[in-house]
């Protein structure tokens, strides 16, 4: 069975829907699973040993090769495309308002913050098998999943701030996350202070490091790919 999952938005979405991948192909190895997946972030998402191969969201998915997909998003164009796939099973969350485009959904509203992403993403993946359907996630991401990675040097106590500037929700201003990474790096001289951006957050990394460049202990880091 060849099934399509979309997850084709920001590192934190993807890290948020794999384990929930994994755990489907622990159930059904015999799948072959494939990601629909942001270009930047593709390379990331590749790295992982239970994903078959990756489709980005700028090329054109292929017509009749999937049996099934799994939409975990909530974009219309991303459901769009994958309907056009011709799918037999066509999974996704019937609280969108183009969930004419499934023929099997769950209804999930994140607003109200019951269950975390993860879980609503399995929730949404554990469809395509019905003894897995009142299952609940069980699965982490581990070294093991991965097919590189770098060996982790320790590194003394640092502080991480994850800003998330582009995301659709209300934001605190970028100024706000400067001068907070400014008031870290200032008290302990020692301590690095590690903003995490996407990469569509570039002018922001470049603002961060031109009003930081007195503080050399402020330090902006991508997950594009698992390069230290």
């Amino acid at each position: 069975m060849k099934v399509l999952i979309s997850r084709p938005v920001k590192t934190a979405d993807l890290l948020l829907a794999l384990p929930g991948v994994k755990q489907l192909k622990l159930a059904r190895p015999e799948m072959n699973i494939y990601l629909y997946t942001n270009s930047d972030i593709a390379e990331l998402a590749n790295n992982f040993k239970f994903i078959k191969g990756i489709y980005t969201a700028e090329e054109e998915l292929p017509i009749g090769e999937f049996d099934a997909t799994v939409d975990l998003t909530a974009k219309h164009d991303i459901a769009k495309a994958m309907s056009k796939t011709k799918a037999k099973i066509r999974i996704g969350n019937s609280a969108h308002p183009y969930s004419y485009r499934y023929n099997r959904t769950r209804n999930i509203r994140r607003s109200k913050a019951i269950i975390n992403e993860a879980e609503c993403n399995w929730q949404l993946i554990s469809l395509l098998d019905q003894k897995l359907m009142h299952s609940r996630l069980q699965e982490k991401l581990g070294i093991d999943d991965l097919i590189n990675y770098s060996p982790y040097q320790k590194e003394k106590a640092f502080t991480v701030l994850a800003p998330n500037t582009t995301s659709s929700t209300i934001n605190w201003p970028t100024e706000n996350w400067i001068n907070l990474a400014k008031q870290l790096a200032a008290k302990d001289s020692q301590k690095n202070v590690y903003l995490l951006l996407d990469s569509d957050e570039k002018s922001f990394s470049e603002q961060i490091l031109a009003e930081t460049k007195d503080l050399p202990n402020i330090k902006t880091k991508s997950f594009d790919s698992l390069e230290a």
